[in-house]
């Protein structure tokens, strides 16, 4: 190989090696700018958060003070709460305000339904009427809050009482279950209390086995407690309660036909007890 050709086989050499180093050195440009990227993006989304949770705090802060009442609605109150800066909070969207105030508004309503409901827990019974209970609430706080509007409020009176209808009868069915004790305990006192000498055994006893009696204090007792939550009911004086059909669901009945005035029930049962005392022990 001359000199001449020499030559040029190191600069082909060197040239292909500084080709590579300038393509190692770009990749690694490129690499670096992907990371710095990368951190740049984590950055600025860990601050859009910050930012975002510092906005709802202060657009919920604006709304508990500006918005009171329930009944009003978004297009109402929009220009007045976009006067404030707290409006204007980084990191919220149209959206996100209008999602906000709906549920702000949502939870006062909730609120309000909760304290009109303990205002005639203290003056209803099942038996109670819209046009009994309207001049004792009226004026009350805790249904002007909720609404001025009469026809507005015997709505949620008479969901009310839907609800309460559905309770007493829960409750009553529950005394009818825990007074099933009764019939058991009649049939065990006609039984001797199944402790007696089967007949034909030695040592029966000839003479004639005293029962004993079945106190009717214990049945009032347990039947006291659950009696004294079913009060009479009677029909509407201004229109049937949502639920016609009786407490114990029979349709066609008037409810005072199937409850009578407070403890009846409890009197009724204890009268069949009697009478099925009797039948059992002759």
């Amino acid at each position: 190989m001359d000199v001449y050709k020499k030559k040029r086989w190191l600069t082909h050499l060197d040239r292909n090696q500084l080709h590579r180093e300038e393509g190692s050195l770009r990749e690694r440009e490129r690499q670096v700018r992907r990371e710095r990227a990368q951190r740049s993006r984590e950055t600025d989304h860990s601050k859009s958060a910050a930012q975002r949770e510092e906005g709802l705090l202060a657009f919920n802060t604006l709304l508990i003070d500006r918005i009171r009442t329930h009944s009003v609605t978004w297009a109402d109150k929009r220009a007045d709460l976009e006067r404030d800066t707290r409006f204007h909070s980084a990191g919220l969207y149209e959206a996100d305000r209008r999602q906000l105030f709906d549920e702000h508004v949502d939870k006062l309503h909730r609120t309000r339904v909760d304290q009109f409901h303990r205002l005639l827990d203290e003056h209803v019974r099942l038996d109670t009427t819209w046009l009994e209970v309207l001049p004792v609430v009226r004026d009350d706080p805790r249904a002007t809050r909720l609404s001025r509007d009469e026809d507005a409020l015997e709505k949620v009176f008479d969901a009310y009482m839907v609800e309460r209808v559905k309770t007493a009868k829960k409750e009553f069915e529950e005394l009818l279950r825990e007074n099933q004790f009764v019939e058991f305990r009649v049939r065990w006192v006609g039984m001797g209390g199944g402790g007696a000498a089967a007949p034909g055994e030695e040592g029966e006893d000839t003479e004639p086995r005293v029962v004993p009696k079945l106190d009717l204090k214990e049945i009032h007792a347990v039947l006291k407690v659950r009696g004294q939550a079913i009060p009479r009911l009677k029909p509407s004086s201004r229109r049937a309660r949502p639920d016609d059909r009786g407490l114990f669901g029979h349709p066609g009945k008037a409810k005072a036909n199937h409850v009578g005035a407070r403890g009846e029930v409890v009197t009724m049962r204890i009268v069949s007890v009697k009478k099925t005392i009797g039948s059992e022990l002759g």
